[in-house]
């Protein structure tokens, strides 16, 4: 997911967010300031939760700013964060919509011309580079 953090017009940040490679001292962080248990606080985050949102922010930026608090941390609009998925999460949702068990011929197909619309406009992440092998000597 592509996290877009925009305090103000002119500040832009932007964070890749994936919850299987997520720090766990950052997890649990999340799941302290939200009561979630962690597969709870994503599926908040992804629903839209402005608590959950705030403090996955949070974290991101204590990694630049570590004295930074969370009461001191909030004073912007909701707005503020913006949460969408990459064009690979997206293609990998796609993918599922034909073994989507209860699903009609008619909502697969209407659920796949919205994936198609929504991979048009979705940002591509840049794969991390391989890891270089390490020498012995």
């Amino acid at each position: 997911m592509i996290v877009t953090f925009t305090p103000s017009e002119d500040d832009v940040r932007k964070y890749t967010f994936d919850p299987r490679t997520f720090p766990n001292p950052d997890a649990e962080r999340i799941e302290e300031l939200t009561g979630l248990p962690w597969a709870e606080a994503n599926a908040a985050i992804m629903k839209g939760s402005a608590k959950a949102r705030r403090a996955l922010v949070f974290c991101f930026e204590r990694r630049a700013h570590p004295s930074l608090s969370w009461a001191a941390f909030g004073d912007f609009p909701v707005s503020a964060i913006q949460v969408d998925f990459d064009r690979s999460e997206l293609e990998t949702m796609a993918e599922k919509v034909d073994t989507t068990p209860g699903l009609s011929e008619a909502d697969k197909a209407a659920a796949r011309e919205q994936f198609a619309t929504l991979m048009e406009d979705a940002p591509e992440v840049p794969k991390a580079p391989e890891p270089q092998g390490v020498s012995s000597t």
